[in-house]
């Protein structure tokens, strides 16, 4: 059985759209497609007019590191970095000069409530903290696409309303935003829903 299938699905530039559905219906699966995190058997996945299904490990890093932002699950953030660092990475690797990427890396955790929080380590941090740096790195390079798979999962209601707001101000800067969520709150400030299951769009 596949992981999904059949998937015929065109994203606009500068849209916003959630990806919903039961566990297990191929969305974050879809989203590490989109990412070029996963390669597909078959078919074809064209981002900002460049095929990248078939593309080379390089490529796919360059294209993630020049135009996309990310936030899975796992966050996967450095745990030898503050939460500054985690953020100011993506700005480094691009070339930024180290005072800027810091102010830039400072605004958007302020932006999302945890400024305070900047020099302690992921281990310092609650779960939810932790996903909001992740968030912040996603958005550091302010990247064509971002791409977000449950920005949400671990935030109090106040906590996520920031985010989303957050998420909005992106949005509205003419950055393509692509959400995997269960929350209907999180879903309605999309464009557009799109529902999965069992590996099909419905």
């Amino acid at each position: 059985m596949s992981a999904v299938a059949g998937i015929d699905l065109e994203v606009n530039e500068g849209e916003w759209i959630a990806i919903m559905g039961p566990s297990g219906s191929g969305k974050s699966t879809l989203l590490n497609l989109i990412a070029g995190l996963d390669t597909p058997d078959e078919g074809s996945i064209m981002v900002g007019g460049e095929e990248m299904s078939g593309a080379s490990l390089t490529k796919r890093a360059l294209f993630r590191r020049n135009k996309v932002g990310i936030v899975l699950q796992s966050l996967n953030l450095l745990a030898d970095l503050t939460a500054l660092q985690n953020v100011e990475l993506p700005l480094r690797i691009a070339g930024a000069k180290r005072r800027s990427s810091s102010v830039e890396a400072m605004g958007l955790l302020m932006s999302l409530g945890i400024g305070e929080l900047a020099h302690r380590r992921p281990d310092e941090l609650s779960g939810g903290q932790q996903q909001r740096v992740a968030i912040a790195r996603a958005l550091a390079n302010r990247p064509a696409v971002v791409l977000a798979d449950e920005p949400t999962g671990a935030l109090d209601r106040a906590s996520a309303t920031g985010v989303l707001d957050v998420l909005r101000a992106a949005n509205l800067a003419g950055q393509t935003l692509v959400v995997v969520t269960h929350d209907h709150r999180v879903a309605s400030h999309a464009d557009r829903i799109v529902t999965l299951e069992d590996g099909c769009l419905i």
